[in-house]
């Protein structure tokens, strides 16, 4: 009985690294407000933070891969690139769903801008 027991384990283990797979994002996050002769207003620095996600059925959804960018100058565009490790969806879900959560400081003219915290 142990030897099925084990053997059934090792199945299940090895169907779930069968159905994985890597997954990437990459883009190009561009910001219009406040430009002036291509440039962000003087001394606005264009940051951003970006969380790779796939979506679960069951259970919380995961967080594949997150990084933050911060552009030295007042330049417009901030080009990001993201890719996971290993990701299986789970049991019983048979679709990997991934998504962007975007966080930035790409605003209006308020007076003031907050540097990015994590």
């Amino acid at each position: 009985m142990r030897t099925i027991l084990l053997f059934l384990i090792a199945l299940g283990a090895l169907i779930g690294l069968a159905n994985a797979v890597e997954v990437g994002a990459q883009g190009i996050l561009r910001c219009r407000y406040g430009v002036k002769d291509g440039k962000l207003r003087n001394g606005h620095h264009l940051w951003a933070h970006v969380r790779m996600m796939e979506e679960d059925t069951l259970s919380a959804d995961d967080e594949l891969h997150h990084a933050t960018w911060t552009n030295k100058d007042e330049s417009t565009d901030i080009n990001f690139t993201l890719y996971s490790g290993q990701v299986d969806d789970g049991f019983l879900d048979t679709d990997v769903e991934i998504y962007l959560k975007i966080e930035h400081n790409c605003v209006k003219d308020v007076g003031f801008s907050l540097p990015y915290r994590e």
